[in-house]
């Protein structure tokens, strides 16, 4: 899904981002959050909902 949005992104970073021993990088913030459908904004608070 991350791919198909413009971010090029191997098995192996996105497992690492999965289980948190990889950095987002800032400019992956906007990719991500579109393709989980919420905001930045949203990603990078402590809300839960």
């Amino acid at each position: 899904m991350l791919q198909s949005r413009g971010m090029d992104i191997c098995e192996t970073s996105m497992s690492r981002l999965e289980g948190q021993t990889r950095q987002v990088q800032d400019y992956e913030l906007p990719v991500i959050a579109d393709a989980l459908g919420v905001s930045v904004e949203w990603l990078l608070s402590d809300e839960e909902t």
